[in-house]
């Protein structure tokens, strides 16, 4: 990962991108959970307590130099807890706050002197959350942890700020909270919070909870502090100007002339000269910055280790094992901070947790010469997360023209067009791992893509049904679509799910890797072919289900109905199987040219006739599985065998459908005809004894393909042929 985020910092450098340093100290502040903004006026009172929204958290720092010990945010408990002699009386009265604290979201909340006089009762019962009773001689409770804030690290950001009047509100922030202690913190929180829960806030029901917490454990709200008249300043505390100001004294203070000894003149004498990167190497056995991002949390850029075997092998570890200096470190923090950006989501990186099977993944997308403005290239390698249409909202193809038009007048410039592509997973949930990384010319990118969706479309004429996003009413019928163009990340998923108990049950495996759908995306030749064979084997191994599901759904002109989020696995297989194809180096042109693909085209037809045979002889009672669908696993296996069987099985429905006069006569004279004509295309090739897997999904084509033309005088009769 160090050798991607060099390069990227400098690309950013090349084309001018400026890159705001943020000291290791100077963290964002964290997303999840409620975040409450506390202003504290002049006299050191609190003037105000509101929520947060997300927009305003994300752009929250703190100072924090060990984990819980932060400053102008830190985390706090609950102020209030039952109290109560036994176990018996504390479950009673947090049963009571428990329907209180409900009755005060419902449809009549109680009237305002019955609020006041209920919350002031449940004061009375409660005891301070901060001040542990059975704190130990050299414990920390709550009351420690709020003092260390207030006072210990205020005094240590004292030391840091420099002049700048950007951090003025700063210093007057710190002068007021020095003022403060745990206990009158809890006490003027405490009765600002149920005044406002006593006035019926809009916000009562977050209050509440800050006042109160009933069973179970406590959870910790998030607190950021600022002064309540900012504007008397020229920045506010939490804004991006103080920030950055605060930021370059904290790099100042680490860069300032320190005393040097004999002892050290020695070992600088000894000391590396250069890193692996040819700077000068000051700096390269401090500890590497981490990164905090959104969906991935923390990143360690470089864990060193001694321990590790691995480094002793070579008779160096930790800082000497890779030498990088400071400098680059800093750089290489600055621009996975940039990539990794909000506002870059689909462009730059792209969340790949649930395609990777709930482990924490984020991939990494970028063109080196197009870093300042880039183009959609996470979002083409992993489809449009935000979409929950079974129709893509952004669509494979359209993403595939933004692309295009970003990079075309770049691809006739001489400047840099290489795609860096790299993932970083947590498989244990805490250390960040590369899984992948290449490079490769945007041009090839641009030729990939068109193979891939050339590849999609390597199928005849298959329909399937669904309801779509905007067919949500009752009553409204589905949609006859077309297979979807899956993004190389939708793959992972379609072809690692397996399908049981004919297409009803599925369960996820992780047969697939992301390596795998990028290589097929960008290999070629004896690689290319290696991960096509191994993917059309899992495919037809996992999904022959759904697949056949899918079919026997289509001759009744139903919807096979699974899972919401996988209701697009049945447009997406079909144009798998095409790809596969494709890259094994089977057209359309030539598979269905194929006795096994005609197998399939026959299995469906036989399906058809028997469907009419049921609707007229049986009045609609229609078995689990048609003649044609069930014997598709025997086909799979041994075609010959197969169709030898089926000769037996179909004479009751031929027999009927050239005897039959009712209303489906012309449908059944439709299908013998189709029957007839598949027989004649089966003659002219050769039925295996034994199918590859290419023969096998050939099979599967033909089975859900259905006729490109129907017949005309069916369709002035009104007659359903072909959906």
């Amino acid at each position: 990962m160090l050798i991607e985020l060099y390069d990227l910092s400098q690309s950013l450098k090349s084309v001018g991108v400026q890159l705001e340093s943020w000291h290791p100290y100077l963290k964002e502040c964290p997303r999840s959970g409620q975040t409450f903004g506390v202003y504290i006026d002049p006299n050191a009172s609190i003037k105000m307590i509101r929520p947060l929204e997300d927009q305003q958290v994300a752009m929250l720092r703190k100072y924090e130099k060990s984990a819980g010990n932060s400053f102008p945010c830190f985390n706090l408990l609950p102020l209030w807890c039952i109290a109560g002699p036994d176990s018996k009386d504390r479950d009673e009265k947090i049963s009571r706050m428990t329907a209180f604290r409900k009755s005060l979201s419902s449809k009549k909340p109680p009237e305002q002197n019955e609020m006041i006089a209920t919350i002031r009762e449940l004061i009375t019962q409660c005891r301070s959350l901060w001040v542990d009773p059975n704190k130990k001689a050299r414990g920390r409770d709550e009351s420690d942890k709020v003092n260390t804030c207030l006072a210990n690290v205020t005094d240590e950001i004292a030391r840091t700020i420099g002049d700048d009047p950007k951090v003025a509100a700063l210093k007057s922030l710190l002068e007021r909270v020095r003022k403060f202690d745990a206990t009158s913190l809890h006490q003027q929180m405490s009765e600002y919070l149920l005044l406002q829960c006593e006035s019926q806030s809009d916000d009562i029901i977050k209050f509440f909870d800050m006042l109160f917490v009933g069973g179970g454990k406590a959870k910790s709200s998030s607190f950021m502090f600022d002064v309540s008249d900012f504007q008397n300043y020229e920045n506010p505390v939490n804004h991006v100007s103080t920030y950055q100001s605060w930021s370059r004294s904290l790099f100042t203070l680490d860069s300032s002339p320190k005393k040097v000894t004999s002892r050290s003149k020695v070992k600088d004498q000894d000391s590396v000269v250069h890193d692996a990167f040819g700077a000068v190497s000051e700096g390269h056995d401090q500890s590497f910055p981490q990164v905090k991002m959104s969906r991935f949390g923390n990143v360690n850029l470089r864990a060193m280790s001694s321990e590790s075997l691995c480094q002793k092998r070579y008779g160096v570890a930790d800082a000497k094992s890779f030498v990088v200096s400071a400098f680059n470190r800093q750089a290489m923090k600055n621009a996975l901070e940039w990539l990794s950006r909000d506002e870059r989501q689909g462009k730059t990186w792209r969340d790949l947790t649930t395609e990777n099977g709930g482990v924490a993944t984020v991939l990494f997308a970028y063109t080196r010469g197009l870093v300042e403005s880039p183009a959609e290239i996470a979002d083409f390698l992993g489809g449009n997360q935000e979409s929950t249409s079974i129709q893509n909202q952004k669509g494979f193809e359209a993403i595939t023209k933004t692309i295009t038009d970003a990079v075309q007048g770049h691809l006739s410039s001489n400047a840099i067009d290489d795609v860096c592509v790299f993932v970083l997973t947590k498989p244990d949930g805490y250390r960040s791992k590369v899984h992948f990384s290449s490079r490769f010319t945007t041009k090839h990118l641009l030729q990939s893509a068109s193979d891939w969706e050339r590849g999609c479309l390597n199928l005849p004429s298959i329909k399937i049904r669904q309801f779509t996003s905007d067919n949500k009413e009752k009553g409204v019928k589905p949609e006859l679509l077309s297979p979807s163009i899956p993004f190389p990340m939708q793959l992972i998923g379609c072809v690692s799910t397996v399908w049981r108990r004919l297409g009803s049950e599925s369960s996820p495996t992780k047969s697939v890797r992301i390596a795998d759908a990028l290589s097929l995306l960008l290999d070629s030749g004896k690689e290319l072919e290696s991960t096509a064979t191994q993917l059309l084997r899992l495919l037809l191994q996992n999904s022959i289900g759904l697949l056949l599901a899918t079919g026997q759904a289509a001759v009744l002109g139903r919807v096979h109905s699974v899972a919401k989020n996988l209701q697009k696995y049945q447009l997406l297989l079909p144009s798998i199987l095409g790809l596969l194809l494709s890259k094994l180096g089977y057209s359309k042109e030539i598979y269905m040219k194929t006795g096994a693909f005609w197998v399939g085209r026959f299995l469906s037809a036989v399906d058809q006739l028997h469907c009419l045979y049921c609707e007229d002889v049986r009045r609609g009672s229609f078995p689990p599985q048609f003649v044609g669908n069930a014997m598709m696993t025997a086909a799979l296996s041994n075609p010959e065998n197969a169709m030898s069987q089926l000769a037996d099985r179909t004479k009751p429905y031929v027999a009927w459908a050239k005897t039959t006069k009712g209303d489906k006569m012309k449908l059944a004279k439709y299908w013998l005809r189709q029957l007839s004509d598949i027989s004649n295309e089966i003659s002219e090739r050769t039925i295996p004894s034994r199918c590859t897997d290419a023969e096998r999904a050939a099979m599967l084509i033909g089975y859900l393909s259905r006729p490109d033309k129907v017949s005309k005088e069916s369709e002035q009769n009104g007659e359903k042929i072909d959906e």
